[in-house]
């Protein structure tokens, strides 16, 4: 996904060994680490994370947020999958964010297309709409986001007035006057196809999910960080 929008870049792959907090915390460190035996890490421009949890604080998170912010890597995280849970609690680490340093938390949207399918390229298409990523009725299925009961609202929310708007008008909802709001912008996470190879069978597959989004847009803004010649960092 990252390479989709991102041609030409390199794309480095780093995986903990189990879906847990901890594990994710080595992988960031992995990845910042300035003795590390991968060239390709010396020059990071973007963070994708997929990986998600219970709104949560982590020590070790957030020393990893600020060094990133500091190198002017801009890092992006899933907003979660469970927006037809009827559960508004956010998802870490997407929530994570302060006044200037952080995640930029990415939604998922469903874009419907027109004009003429093809499997070969030659079709026609256009957008016909584009709407939030919301399955129905697949339980749980659907863009995560909310306001987080851990992360004080930032600055940066607080002095927009759309999205402290949202965040305040939502209240009635969540319980809370004020947090940081999620997501903070959003990409393609449904009515996706990719060429895919797997388990000895090659066709197209579909695919959804917020984790589809996030690495979109580490890919995009990749290629904007090469177009304008330096890094955009924390955005």
């Amino acid at each position: 996904m990252a390479g989709s929008t991102a041609p030409g870049a390199n794309i480095v792959e780093v995986y903990g060994p189990q879906a847990t907090q901890s594990c994710l915390d080595q992988a960031f460190a992995f990845i910042l680490n300035p003795n590390s035996s991968y060239p390709q890490l010396n020059s990071v421009v973007a963070i994708s994370n997929s990986w998600g949890g219970a709104d949560m604080t982590d020590s070790s998170w957030t020393s990893y947020e600020q060094e990133a912010a500091a190198r002017g890597i801009t890092v992006f995280a899933s907003s979660g999958d469970d927006g037809n849970t009827g559960n508004v609690s956010p998802s870490f680490p997407a929530t994570a964010s302060y006044n200037t340093y952080g995640i930029t938390a990415v939604g998922g949207i469903c874009t419907t297309l027109s004009g003429t399918a093809s499997t070969d390229g030659t079709g026609t298409t256009g957008i016909q709409k584009e709407s939030v990523w919301y399955n129905t009725p697949n339980s749980g299925d659907g863009s995560q986001g909310g306001v987080s009961s851990v992360y004080a609202e930032p600055s940066w929310q607080q002095n927009s007035a759309d999205a402290n708007s949202v965040i305040t008008g939502a209240s009635s909802i969540t319980g809370l006057s004020s947090g940081r709001g999620t997501p903070d912008v959003a990409a393609d996470g449904a009515n996706m196809e990719i060429w895919i190879t797997y388990s000895g069978s090659t066709g197209y597959q579909e695919l959804w999910g917020t984790s589809i989004a996030s690495p979109l847009t580490a890919g995009l803004f990749a290629t904007m960080d090469y177009y304008i010649g330096h890094k955009v960092g924390f955005i």
